[in-house]
């Protein structure tokens, strides 16, 4: 099989993850990681059929801080649009882990301290470059209240539709061979996580 590098980012995305290295320089900003890496379902009967549905799902940035916690998702919307569909999803999932989640543009970046307000909460936007003023406060409570509106309505049209199938023999590997600790948290399967170095 031959096979070549290629670049993890478009160039719009390259652009994108640089800013974002600037407006989080004490945080790590992590390329396409799938979402079952972070997140974990509350019933385990369910694990399987959540990581069925959950596998092909990832956003374009994670940040997460220095234990390994995810702060934060991003992703950049190109020509081809994120649906709407993907994007709540995205949303419903996130905000139920008390993470953070943004759509942008590379062509039209927020300002720092609006993400920075959005991933850390309002007190944490002494690094970037605007101060946060009565007017930015408010603007960062109207787009919070606007996605609060957006996941309830979500909730609502999703609880009157009927409960997805989900096949239960999906195999606990990944796409890279590797265990997936999605149903089963690797440090519960007495298994240890690489010491850092």
């Amino acid at each position: 099989m031959a096979v070549q590098p290629r670049a993890m980012l478009g160039r719009g995305e390259l652009r994108v993850w640089r800013w974002l290295q600037d407006v989080f320089p004490e945080h790590h900003v992590m390329v396409k990681l799938p979402v079952t890496r972070f997140c974990k379902p509350r019933d385990r009967s369910a694990a399987e059929g959540l990581f069925n549905m959950l596998s092909g799902v990832y956003c374009t940035f994670t940040l997460a801080d220095d234990t390994g916690r995810a702060i934060g998702c991003v992703d950049v919307m190109d020509l081809r649009r994120l649906s709407r569909g993907n994007r709540q999803l995205k949303q419903n999932l996130l905000a139920q882990c008390h993470i953070g989640y943004w759509l942008l543009t590379p062509d039209v970046l927020p300002e720092a301290w609006a993400i920075r307000a959005e991933f850390l909460g309002l007190g944490a936007t002494e690094s970037s470059a605007a101060p946060l003023t009565d007017s930015a406060e408010l603007q960062v409570a109207r787009h919070n209240l606007v996605e609060t509106l957006d996941r309830r309505r979500s909730d609502r049209r999703s609880s009157q539709m009927a409960p997805l199938d989900i096949n239960s023999g999906i195999s606990r590997f990944t796409d890279w061979g590797q265990l997936d600790s999605f149903p089963i948290p690797l440090e519960e399967r007495g298994e240890h996580a690489p010491s850092r170095r």
